[in-house]
């Protein structure tokens, strides 16, 4: 894995959210909550937006959407760019952006960061940020892309195996612990030789090798034969999670949405959604992966899984793939889980969730599938809950730190109405 514990002044350090900590480390206490989306003046005037976390292992690095000019050297080209915070040092550097320090000229988003937050994957449907011989895509469709934070320099992910530009939008950007590999879904039918099927279909780019793979297929190399959604890749680049109710992949779907993982090393389809050796009788969607590739998360209104019962309620389950077993996560009584994006720890103990009580805003939270203890997340450094809805709550590799997106106004120095990303050492 690359290591990369400063950034290099080889981009523009933009201007810190806080004054640095000359210690040089980590001044969130344990049990302590900070707004991380506040630009050292204080609040903007104008409204903004900064939504969207990721967490590099440690939870040293933060990566987050924003439209706050104050955050992006005073110049967002009136579009969401995304920001890797050092919550170490305070400094940040604009990720979106261009070789001579320009931000992207259209919006980006579905950010995912590296284990030690070197690279960040991005969906963009920008035309500056590539230069040289990388391929120029005139053609207005989103692209994913790939910036190495330490070098300073951005190449396109979604390009085919002949350095073509992809023929149609890519998007949902998933990148391996040590940045090498990154999986996305797209139309396109131009990435891989062979014709595409007119379904989207899920592949992996080896920006090492400089190699392109089709991950959602079915013995002899078939594509997908239904649409597929990507959900995840392991640590490694092992491992690829996504939802289909492609009929062609292994066991029939019964015509509904089924889980499935990519073994990229064996050449092999897992059924994660799996019921006494067969499709589950309902929907089923992926939601997260752990880093090692051990446990799935996934949500299915399927009435014959483990604990379901007869409600026919969505609910969410574990399945731990070393010892063949499928759990339903229980929460405390009239918590409803919603899903808005669930992230594993990287050993799987720890899983956020957004979760909902009637007559209250959604809040964040963590479960510990080892103690089977949900712990509420989203409150202030006194422990008081969030006055506003949240969402998109992440946890670090290491499960110490979370982040999650809230108008809340009681969390921290910020106290406008609009979205910020809060840390917390949990």
């Amino acid at each position: 894995m690359h290591r990369s514990n400063l950034f290099p002044l080889l981009m523009i350090v933009l201007p810190a959210l806080c004054a640095p900590n000359a210690a040089g480390g980590d001044s969130l206490k344990k049990g302590k909550t900070a707004v991380a989306t506040v630009p050292a003046g204080g609040p903007p005037s104008t409204h903004h937006a900064s939504t969207s976390p990721a967490l590099s292992v440690t939870g040293r690095y933060l990566l987050f959407k924003t439209d706050v000019d104050a955050l992006i050297g005073g110049v967002a080209n009136g579009v969401g760019q995304l920001v890797v915070l050092d919550r170490d040092t305070g400094q940040q550097q604009l990720a979106t952006v261009t070789k001579f320090g320009a931000p992207s000229t259209s919006i980006s988003t579905f950010g995912a960061l590296s284990a030690d937050g070197r690279y960040v994957a991005f969906t963009s449907a920008a035309t500056n940020l590539v230069t040289g011989l990388d391929v120029i895509d005139n053609l207005g469709y989103n692209d994913i892309f790939r910036r190495d934070m330490q070098t300073g320099t951005t190449v396109r992910v979604s390009k085919s195996w002949d350095n073509k530009a992809a023929s149609f939008h890519c998007i949902d950007p998933h990148i391996s612990a040590d940045g090498r590999f990154v999986a996305f879904q797209t139309i396109s039918d131009n990435l891989v030789p062979g014709s595409g099927n007119a379904k989207i279909q899920v592949f992996v780019r080896d920006l090492l090798l400089n190699t392109i793979e089709r991950a959602s297929k079915g013995p002899g190399a078939t594509p997908a034969d239904a649409s597929c959604d990507v959900r995840g890749i392991s640590g490694d680049g092992r491992f690829v999670l996504y939802q289909s109710y492609a009929e062609n992949l292994g066991v029939p779907s019964i015509g509904t949405s089924q889980v499935w993982l990519r073994d990229r090393q064996e050449e092999s389809n897992e059924l994660i959604s799996i019921a006494k050796g067969a499709a589950a009788k309902g929907d089923c969607y992926g939601v997260a992966l752990s880093s090692d590739g051990r446990y799935v998360a996934f949500t299915s209104d399927a009435k014959n899984l483990p604990g379901a019962g007869k409600s026919g309620k969505t609910l969410l389950y574990v399945r731990d793939r070393k010892k063949g077993k499928t759990s339903k996560v229980k929460f405390g009584k009239g918590l409803d889980f919603q899903n808005d994006g669930p992230t594993f720890s990287a050993n799987g103990r720890y899983l956020t969730v957004t979760l909902k009580q009637q007559g209250k805003p959604r809040r964040s939270y963590v479960h510990d599938l080892k103690k089977n203890q949900t712990t509420l997340v989203s409150v202030n450094s006194k422990k008081k809950k969030a006055n506003d809805a949240c969402q998109s709550v992440v946890i670090s590799g290491n499960g110490k730190i979370v982040a999650w997106a809230s108008k809340a106004t009681n969390l921290g120095a910020d106290k406008d109405d609009d979205f910020d990303v809060f840390v917390r050492r949990w």
